[in-house]
């Protein structure tokens, strides 16, 4: 920076010197040893005085001619010529400065970074180092585990109890130092959870984060049963399948959180605690399994596996693409749902009414239908293959479902294609805002059959393979 400062000093210097030599030389010179203002300019009028003089053979002047030329002044021009090249220097000492000034911010900018990015580097190497130290050395979590289990069969001493005490201490206060150090870095941040997981620190010693910022940081599948996360900032967190099951997070900020197929069963939510008014109701039913008012309900991409859903009202509620393995339909009613791509893999349904549900992509293999009502149910692409209960007269008659492209049980046959003609109308009568015409629903259908070839192609290329 300093070698900037001087090369910036000494282009401005060089362009304030050319341009004081030359005013110099314009308007100033010495006559008989006295400085004297002049004028080299050429701007003023001047006059050009030429004498001819003429002599005869004998040398005597015979003519004497004078003659005056006059020689016009300079115009603008001249003036912008005259001062075009020191300008240009300027010009150009000026643009090289910026260029140069520029070129060093950046520089300084990027080893700013790096050394940055070097120094949470080193610290977080610390951070796992002196934890692997804590663990490895004193054991502690082999201790705190006989503390949980309570095992009698093993002494432990009053030290042990107090060492597993202040290592969690110790633990807790490393760990929030090293995440306020961190600030924005996502990345480094999910290093040290993770480290926390694997190494079994938060669920065999119980560590408390409350109060961590881990806004923004990816978690997707991370096992955080147990957690203790109260009053902690997970706004912007990916908890995409993240086990939350029994985790503290009260008070806690999960404002914008990726909780598709969270696992929130038993969590301790409160009042306090934001989060998404879906992922509220999700933890409610999870964890209360009371008789919530469902219908209409946004249950879309989230776990709700072996849930007690029996004789509840889901009347057009969107479980689109929802993991509802095992769960428990057995007399609710369903009609109306979007149950588009869920997995209902197990699930009891019996006497469940699905009437005008669209179950398109939906898989039921395995699931109970005993006397489900299945009226104008869409089971395009659906999989039922192996589906208990379920009899042909259901598929069948006045209150039969729409079938085009479904896998039915082997002992039903010739109907999965039956209703494929019919489906582009129904699907423009349902779903009227998506499709504006006959030909666009027509297109949907094939462009999902064909994309569920192309799938089903690339599979078997790759079991080739």
């Amino acid at each position: 920076m300093k070698r900037l400062v001087r090369r910036k000093g000494r282009w401005t210097l060089a362009g304030t010197a050319i341009t004081a030599v030359v005013l110099a030389y314009a308007f100033m010179g010495i006559e008989n040893g006295r400085l004297k203002l002049v004028d080299r300019t050429g701007f003023r009028e001047d006059e050009e005085i030429s004498r001819t003089v003429e002599r005869n053979p004998s040398g005597q002047i015979v003519k004497n001619t004078e003659t005056t030329r006059i020689q016009s002044g300079k115009t603008l021009w001249d003036l912008l010529s005259l001062l075009g090249v020191p300008l240009a220097l300027a010009v150009l000492g000026f643009w090289l400065q910026q260029v140069q000034q520029k070129r060093a911010d950046e520089d300084a900018k990027l080893q700013q970074k790096q050394a940055e990015e070097a120094a949470k580097e080193e610290a977080l190497q610390a951070y796992f180092d002196r934890m692997s130290a804590l663990l490895i050395d004193k054991n502690v979590i082999t201790i705190a585990v006989k503390l949980r289990k309570a095992d009698l069969s093993t002494e432990i001493s009053e030290d042990q109890t107090e060492l597993v005490d202040a290592a969690r201490d110790v633990i807790r206060a490393i760990t929030l130092s090293i995440l306020r150090r961190l600030q924005a870095d996502k990345s480094r941040k999910e290093s040290v959870i993770r480290f926390l997981i694997e190494a079994e620190i938060l669920s065999k010693l119980q560590i408390d984060l409350s109060g961590a910022d881990l806004s923004g940081v990816n978690l997707s599948r991370a096992n955080l049963i147990n957690a203790k996360l109260g009053v902690t900032n997970l706004s912007n967190a990916d908890l995409t399948d993240a086990v939350l099951a029994k985790a503290d997070l009260n008070g806690a900020d999960l404002t914008n959180a990726k909780l598709d197929y969270a696992d929130l069963r038993d969590a301790s939510i409160n009042e306090i605690t934001q989060i998404d008014n879906k992922w509220r109701l999700v933890w409610q039913i999870v964890t209360f399994k009371k008789g919530q008012k469902l219908n209409n309900a946004d249950l879309q991409n989230t776990n709700l596996k072996s849930v007690n859903f029996r004789g509840a009202d889901l009347r057009n509620a969107n479980l689109k693409g929802a993991r509802l393995f095992g769960t428990d339909f057995q007399d609710a009613d369903l009609s109306h749902a979007n149950l588009r791509g869920a997995n209902l893999l197990g699930a009891k349904l019996m006497n469940a009414n699905l009437s005008n549900a669209n179950l398109s992509g939906a898989t039921l293999a395995v699931a109970n239908l005993s006397g489900a009502k299945l009226k104008n149910t869409i089971l395009f692409q659906a999989i039922l293959i192996s589906t208990k209960g379920i009899l042909e007269d259901q598929l069948t008659g006045a209150d039969q479902p729409l079938l085009c492209e479904t896998k039915l049980p082997k002992e039903i046959k010739g109907l999965s294609n039956r209703d494929c003609n019919r489906l582009p109308q129904v699907l423009l009568e349902k779903y009227p805002r998506t499709f504006k015409t006959l030909d666009q629903a027509k297109t949907w259908i094939a462009v999902q059959i064909q994309s569920k070839k192309d799938k089903f192609n690339r599979q078997s290329n790759f079991s080739a393979e």
